[in-house]
Order: structure tokens, then sequence, then C-alpha cells
């Protein structure tokens, strides 16, 4: 075969790899999302239901040590698919005409619809701007990311990009919450300003996987493999009130009223997945010692630098593994210091 016959044929076996890796992840990513269906039946009274006291920690009823390993077990889940999205990213920034060629929609951002929570966009100072924009193709919901823009030429072109947090931010969906139109505008007119731009849209790629690998990959690894605690002891007490730094009851706003899990439930629809009546908390991992952020110093963000929200809904079993169910408690969103 002649060279460039050789040539011919490793771009081939190159794309034919690339295809099959993005099959895997999109399969992946489709069986966790959660299924919520619609029930033609009479609507529940609409007063509000009774707010929980206790953090959902506390309503597992088990060893602390178990509770530990279930979250573990749901962050290392999670650190899979972020990573696998950082190396998407790689290989995006690497060979762009190439997944160009063979996954066009890759790296498209668009808003969220008028009833959620997660469509608009806020502007910090003059020329910087946060946003959470869907990135929908691999999960059809999308993957719901939060941005930090920063902006030139009168605001119309991005020249830098942060990646804040990945998932459902539920912090944001207050009952009362909903989308700013003014808001929701201009973070059309950044969607539209990263899908034309060629520059644009490296630059948040490039914000997106410097994240993904100083704060997730080799962090969390090492955090998971060393058993690092979580910080879950200020989770066990029955709070006081309502909402506190590290833990709140969430309460939909009532969008739909639909089967989520195993029973029908008011929901409220936040980064296109749909949410019940639930325990939300915060946890991260125990702050490493001074040895340890000394070592890590210039190479990547310490493990406690990422934090990781949890879902509990009190209404479904308790489930760490099986994952044709619902996982209860859920990592739904992380962020990053």
């Amino acid at each position: 075969v002649s060279q460039q016959g050789q040539g011919i044929l490793r771009k081939i076996w190159l794309e034919l790899v690339m295809f099959v890796n993005v099959a895997l992840l999109t399969l992946l990513l489709l069986i966790r999302e959660r299924a919520v269906v619609a029930l033609n039946v009479p609507l529940p009274s609409t007063s509000s239901p009774p707010r929980m006291s206790e953090s959902p920690f506390t309503q597992l009823g088990l060893p602390q040590d178990t509770i530990q390993e279930m979250c573990r077990l749901d962050i290392r889940r999670r650190q899979k698919e972020l990573i696998a999205l950082g190396w998407l990213g790689r290989g995006f920034l690497a060979a762009p005409w190439l997944f160009r060629a063979i996954f066009p929609t890759l790296f498209q951002f668009d808003v969220y619809g008028d009833s959620d929570s997660a469509s608009t966009s806020v502007e910090l100072s003059e020329g910087v701007v946060e946003c959470t924009l869907k990135e929908a193709s691999i999960v059809t919901r999308g993957i719901p990311l939060k941005l930090r823009l920063s902006l030139t030429n009168g605001s119309r072109q991005i020249k830098a990009a942060e990646l804040l947090g990945i998932g459902c931010d539920l912090s944001i969906a207050t009952s009362d919450s909903r989308s700013d139109s003014t808001g929701k505008e201009r973070a059309k007119f950044l969607c539209s300003n990263i899908n034309s731009d060629s520059t644009a849209k490296k630059a948040v790629v490039r914000g997106i996987v410097d994240k993904i690998f100083q704060y997730v990959s080799a962090p969390i690894d090492e955090a998971l493999k060393v058993k690092v605690p979580l910080e879950l002891s200020e989770l066990q007490r029955v709070p006081t009130n309502a909402e506190t730094e590290n833990r709140a009851n969430f309460t939909p706003r009532r969008d739909l009223w639909a089967r989520e899990g195993s029973a029908e439930k008011w929901l409220q629809q936040v980064g296109g997945y749909w949410f019940a009546e639930a325990g939300v908390c915060n946890v991260r991992f125990q702050t490493p010692t001074q040895k340890e952020t000394a070592a890590a110093e210039g190479k990547y963000a310490p493990y406690s630098a990422t934090t990781f929200t949890f879902y509990f809904d009190p209404s479904e079993p308790v489930n760490s593994d099986e994952t044709l169910m619902n996982i209860n408690p859920e990592a739904i969103y992380c962020s990053f210091d």
C-alpha cells in the first residue's frame, strides 16, 4: 500500500475510533437521564406540602460510613462522565475539523425554555456575564453548564470563559423564580456568538476542559483512592430552620404533575430536568493538609475545591448501584471554588 493510501487508512481508522467512543459516551449518558411521564389524572390540592424538617442524610437511617460510600460511588460516576466530556473537549481543540465532519453538533449551545429556572444570564460587571447554557449534542435535554464569560468589543465578542458548575443548580430554583426575558435574550445572543464564531467556541471549550482536568480528574481520583472523608457531620443534625448554608429543603414550583421514579408528584423543571419535593445538601471532601496542598500546587486544585450537591427524594427507595432505577441520593450538580 502506498504512503498516501496508508495515510487515508489511518485517517479513516482514527475517525472510526472517535465515532465508537462518542457512541459509547452517548449511551452512558442517555441511560442516566431521569424518566418523567406525564399522567392524565386529577391534580391534588395546590396547598403547600409540609416542608421536611430533617436533613436528607439523616432520613437515610444508615451508618455514616455507608452514607460516605454511597456518596463516593455517585461522585465516581459523575467524575467519569465529566472526564469523558473533558476528553471530547480536548479532541475538539486538537482537531476541530475532524469533529465538524463526524460530530457537527458537538459544543453547540442553546438556552433553556421560558419556564426553566436555568435560562437567564446575569451581568456581574462591564464585560463579564454569568449564564447557564445547554449543550445538547450528547443528551437531548442537554448538559447544563454554568459559565462566566469575559467579553470585549462593547460586550459583543467572547475572549475568555470559565466553567463555574455542571448540572442542575437548585439554589437558583426558588419557588417563585421565573426566567428573566432580558437575561434570556442576552443568553440567546451569547449562544449565537459561540456557535458562529470559532474563536469564541474554542475559548468556551478551553474553559470547560481546563476546569475539568484541574479540579475533577486527578484531585477527585486521589480523594476517592484514599477514601478522604466527605464533610457530612454538619448534615447529621436536624436543622433549626428551613434553609442553611449546607442544607435546604427543595419545594418545587409545581410546573407539572407527573410520574417521576415510582410515583406521581409535583415537579419543577431546572436545567431541562424535573425535580420533586426533596432534601438538598452540599458536600465536599475534607480540606487537605498543608503538605497535600503544597504537593498539588501548580498541578491541580485541592480536592476540597469541588462541591457536590446531592438530591434525596424520601419518597423513593435508597439506591446507589441499580442503574435502571433513579440513584437516590444523587449528585446533581458540582461547582468549583
